[in-house]
């Protein structure tokens, strides 16, 4: 989960990043994002707190997950990438299945195209 959590905050968060020292690529094709933009967790805390508004902290965990780890201040918001169904269990892992969530693609577009961040 936290490979998953990291290369979608890295694809969807920072897109307006500069240069920074960037955390490796994943080998794994379906970790992988669309802009080949990944950082760890310390690295987008540190670009957060030196560029402030410049970057968009963007937390993609489920809410129950949050409320179990806690949440910084440094966030901006909370979008979801996927949701835990606690009415369904998963047949094959002793877990809640996951629900895949769209709006995020939404909320990019809306950004991109108000000239909000470049990509």
């Amino acid at each position: 989960m936290k490979k998953i959590m990291l290369c979608a905050i890295a694809g969807m968060g920072l897109m307006n990043a500069l240069v920074v020292q960037a955390a490796p690529e994943p080998k794994d094709p379906k970790l992988q994002t669309p802009w080949h933009l990944y950082v760890d967790a310390k690295e987008a805390y540190d670009m957060k707190q030196e560029k402030g508004a410049e970057v968009l902290f963007v937390d993609v965990r489920d809410p129950i997950e949050i409320m179990f780890t806690g949440f910084t201040d440094s966030v901006d918001i909370n979008i979801p990438f996927k949701l835990a169904n606690r009415a369904a269990w998963n047949p094959k892992k002793p877990v809640y299945q996951q629900a895949s969530l769209r709006s995020h693609e939404r909320f990019w577009d809306i950004q991109v195209h108000q000239n909000r961040f470049d990509l």
